[in-house]
């Protein structure tokens, strides 16, 4: 619907009770909608409408002719005006309700927009009660257009914010538009689900509790006030088990990394608590050598082995120096080589020409990305590496992106650091659906990571959930955030966590009793105590503890039960393996095979000319002198008849750098 300006008869604050002015009016943008909408509702009342045409003009129309005896209520031109603003104001609550959805845990006003208020559109409240909601195509969330109406205020001005307006393809629009408002994500937790999420919330705020309380000032980069990212991953891998998909590849920075490592990984707590005594040889490094690198801590990465009622899991996160988006691309590209293998396993042939051998992989293949929210915005490698996202050759099958959200880069304000209003808009330009939701709220952040999970498997592309929380300490432990940001961290300071809140709710309902909670949390902490005690002593006997003991790992995520193997690292050569003895030469037989093999084309495909000289040149050399470009066309040719598949990528990579 075109608009110009705001209705008459309102100034500033849009209140025209009346509904008075005349806008919005049917023009050629919603003139056809408007009479199909306005006849459809006359019949229902046993009315036989008359044309548009005859209404606008408004010269000799024939009164509508009454078939059973009904009450008029508006005229047939007021009710076309009511359907026709009606109809703008559900399009206006699509796509700008989220202004109005309440997602920061510390209480931030939203600012709202007043187009997703009747006023705005020249009508009342009133008025949508006096047309049926079929009038505007939404009979099925209530009888009337103010039902369906106040409906649609709870769905997208509610507790999850939805980003749909950039969504170009209208298959893809008009499937998140059912699903959402048919609140198919929105699934009750039951009785037994809620428990079973404290005790991971449990868990979650009892690591990072204790490590506060043990090791103070020592970094680790805390996850408190973005706790139910946890939960949340451990649904993600859960659900997409069970539409498929079997191995896991997840990229995040160091915020949160003990945390995933503990209970989504499934490390022990001996062997995180190792790294922080000085243990090195009871330590997640030592103890999984190869996934340690010398790093830091909370820079590690591992590999975890899961066999539940799916079948087999492989979960890996991906190690990461203190280069936080970078690891993006790299993550991506270990997903798109397992696809491509599985495929080549499977005996199907990938190349350039054809990839569509992958389509079969889809979704067995899940990377998982965790960005921070300044670095999101403010990294080029993150446009640059979801521009690859459609790209043959790149593409994954989707992407499930959660963006750890603290509304705080190191020290910078967000005011200060980007120019948008979301710290997710980058993900605009490349039509990816967004879901805003408040870390503080359980039940409607699995809401919004449901809608995730069902959009990949659906479409398989990429999705962002932008998880808005806080961030407990500073950007390290050792930091002191108030000396930058002294008003928020006093709001921080007295702001209950997740898990308090959480608790109180099942509380409230009679689902748990406090006295449960506190044995659940104090339970948490005597496993932690005997874990220090284990590795903080200097028993030669005990220098072998069992890294892989079950933290929260016995489950992945509300029902699954799981059986857990070792932790592992990520295979890494050494001089032992003699890699610097690995024959690479070809023998002058077979080069002069490969040689005449390369040199050649079918007889029905024409060369440019200039190359077909250059390339004959070269045929001929073989015996005397080979520069460089020709020696690598060797080389790939000698890799590709051992079985060995060659992928070359980047801008020169077709033509070669110089003609």
């Amino acid at each position: 619907m075109r608009w110009t300006g705001k209705p008459s008869g309102v100034d500033g604050d849009l209140s025209d009770d009346k509904g008075a002015g005349t806008y919005p009016r049917a023009d050629g943008y919603n003139a056809g909608l408007a009479e199909e909408l306005y006849e459809r509702s006359l019949r229902e009342q046993g009315v036989v409408p008359p044309s548009l045409a005859d209404l606008v003009a408004g010269a000799g129309a024939p009164a509508p002719r009454p078939v059973t005896p009904v009450d008029p209520g508006p005229t047939p031109p007021d009710q076309l005006r009511i359907a026709a603003a009606a109809g703008s104001l559900v399009e206006d609550l699509r796509t700008l309700g989220h202004l109005n959805v309440q997602i920061d845990p510390l209480g931030t006003p939203r600012t709202g927009h007043p187009s997703i208020e009747p006023e705005f559109h020249g009508i009342t409240w009133a008025d949508l009660e006096t047309i049926p909601s079929s009038a505007i195509g939404l009979e099925s969330l209530g009888g009337t257009a103010r039902d369906a109406v106040e409906r649609l205020r709870e769905i997208y001005a509610g507790r999850i914010g939805y980003e749909l307006d950039h969504m170009e393809d209208p298959k893809k629009w008009n499937w998140l538009v059912d699903y959402i408002e048919s609140g198919r994500h929105l699934n009750p937790v039951d009785d037994a689900g809620k428990v079973h999420l404290l005790r991971i919330l449990t868990e979650v705020e009892g690591l990072e509790s204790f490590l506060q309380r043990s090791y103070l000032g020592q970094k680790r980069f805390s996850i408190e006030g973005l706790d139910m990212m946890v939960p949340m991953i451990r649904r993600i891998i859960r659900r997409t088990a069970l539409g498929g998909t079997q191995k896991y590849f997840i990229g995040m920075a160091h915020r949160g990394r003990l945390n995933v490592l503990a209970h989504i990984i499934g490390f022990s707590y001996e062997a995180i608590l190792a790294e922080f005594e000085g243990q090195a040889s009871k330590g997640m490094q030592d103890r999984a050598a190869e996934a340690g690198s010398g790093d830091v801590k909370y820079h590690v990465g591992a590999r975890e082995l899961v066999r539940s009622q799916m079948g087999e899991l492989e979960i890996s996160l991906a190690p990461n120096p203190s280069h936080l988006e970078h690891v993006n691309p790299v993550v991506q590209g270990m997903a798109r080589a397992e696809r491509e293998q599985m495929a080549r396993e499977s005996g199907l042939e990938i190349s350039e020409e054809d990839e569509s051998g992958l389509g079969a992989f889809g979704t067995s293949v899940l990377p998982i990305l965790v960005h921070g929210d300044a670095a999101f915005m403010g990294q080029g490698i993150v446009p640059e590496t979801l521009n690859l996202s459609r790209l043959p050759g790149y593409e994954n099958g989707g992407t499930i992106h959660i963006v750890a959200n603290n509304q705080l880069g190191f020290t910078t304000d967000p005011r200060d650091s980007r120019s948008s209003r979301y710290a997710s808009d980058i993900a605009l330009a490349f039509r990816m659906p967004i879901v805003h939701v408040n870390a503080d709220d359980p039940e409607a952040c699995l809401s919004a990571d449901q809608l995730a999970i069902d959009f990949h498997l659906e479409f398989s592309e990429d999705v962002v959930v932008d998880l808005v929380g806080y961030r407990r300490y500073g950007h390290n432990e050792g930091d002191e955030p108030a000396y930058t940001q002294p008003v928020m961290y006093h709001k921080i300071r007295e702001h209950p966590t997740v898990r308090s809140l959480w608790v109180d709710q099942l509380v409230e309902e009679g689902v748990i009793g406090r006295s449960e909670a506190d044995q659940m949390a104090a339970a948490i902490n005597d496993r932690l105590t005997e874990a220090r005690k284990a590795v903080s002593e200097d028993d030669e006997a005990d220098a072998d503890p069992d890294i892989s003991a079950p933290t929260a790992g016995s489950t992945l995520g509300i029902g699954m039960e799981v059986e857990r193997e070792r932790p592992r690292g990520y295979e890494t050569l050494t001089e032992a393996d003699d890699w610097r003895n690995v024959a690479t030469g070809i023998d002058p037989a077979r080069a002069a095979d490969l040689n005449a093999a390369v040199h050649s084309w079918p007889g029905d495909f024409a060369p440019n000319p200039k190359l077909a000289r250059q390339l004959e040149r070269r045929r001929e050399s073989l015996d005397e002198a080979i520069d460089w470009a020709h020696a690598e066309a060797l080389a790939f040719a000698g890799l590709l008849t051992d079985g060995v598949p060659v992928r070359l990528s980047g801008e020169d990579s077709e033509r070669g750098t110089f003609s």
